[in-house]
């Protein structure tokens, strides 16, 4: 009997032992899944904190670079640059020495590089009004009214002082006489710099009065011999282009008299405008035709 209670007893430790390690290596095999069930949950959160300022770059395209509103200094800055590359022979690869200027100038730059490349694309025919309705144009086309306020205002109020005394010159129902007196009343009214320059150069304003009547002799003991040769020349371009003027002027009427669609007649002056100009002369034909219509 005390054989048979002593195994019990150790019968009863043995199956003791054995659930208690059933139930902690069951304790051990949930706490793993547990654990395992949640690394993904906290890699995710881990991979969405929110990260130290320390830690963000910013990418150079989000950077915005606050720039003061342009000035006329601006442009006297732009026009030295320029000028020092002109005199290295490096006015062509101006975009390699951008760094020399400060960044917010570099939209200006590129603005100013067109505009200036336009005017030489000028059509040297043009006559004073023409370049300069073509001049303000242009401006718009590359600059903000503002800007165009600031850097050109002094150089269009000049062309538009000049184009007043060219309007004296150029009215031939004035007498000599006339056209000085009103001249000498323009220029009085005008700054002190300014006089001083328009009465140093009195003879371009001779010039500009009887330029067209004047032949090689004349121009030549007054300008010399190379300026009076490009005078002639563009006599010569003058007449040849006020001819076209006035033949076209007098087709197209022809054409409008017809008994046409409208879409045959646009496409009938078209055509003419095409056999009596070339490209170039056709970029300046609605101007000139516009003054020519104004003169008379």
């Amino acid at each position: 009997m005390k054989n048979w209670g002593l195994a019990f007893v150790i019968l009863s430790l043995c199956i003791f032992v054995f659930y208690g390690q059933y139930y902690q290596g069951k304790n051990k095999q949930e706490q793993a899944l547990a654990q395992s069930n949640a690394e993904p949950y906290s890699n995710v959160l881990y991979e969405h904190e929110t990260p130290k300022i320390s830690e963000i770059k910013v990418k150079p395209w989000l950077t915005i670079e606050r720039c003061s509103p342009v000035v006329l200094d601006d442009k006297l800055v732009i026009d030295d640059w320029l000028l020092a590359l002109q005199n290295q022979d490096k006015q062509s690869h101006w975009h390699e020495y951008l760094a020399q200027l400060d960044t917010c100038l570099h939209h200006y730059v590129q603005s100013y590089m067109d505009y200036k490349r336009a005017l030489q694309e000028v059509d040297d025919n043009l006559n004073i009004f023409e370049r300069n309705t073509l001049l303000k144009a242009l401006q718009l086309e590359y600059f903000s009214p503002q800007t165009i306020a600031l850097w050109f205002e002094e150089e269009n109020q000049w062309n538009e002082q000049a184009l007043q005394r060219w309007r004296i010159l150029a009215d031939r129902r004035l007498s000599e006489q006339q056209q000085q007196q009103l001249i000498e009343q323009h220029i009085s009214q005008l700054p002190e710099q300014e006089r001083q320059l328009i009465q140093s150069s009195s003879r371009l304003h001779q010039l500009a009065e009887n330029w067209q009547q004047q032949d090689f002799n004349q121009l030549s003991s007054q300008y010399g011999e190379a300026a009076a040769q490009r005078i002639i020349e563009l006599q010569k371009k003058t007449r040849q282009w006020q001819s076209k003027l006035t033949k076209f002027k007098k087709l197209r009427a022809k054409i409008a008299a017809k008994a046409l669609t409208s879409a045959h007649k646009v496409s009938a002056i078209e055509k003419l405008k095409q056999s009596l100009f070339d490209v170039n002369e056709q970029k300046r034909l609605s101007i000139a035709l516009t003054e020519l219509e104004n003169s008379h």
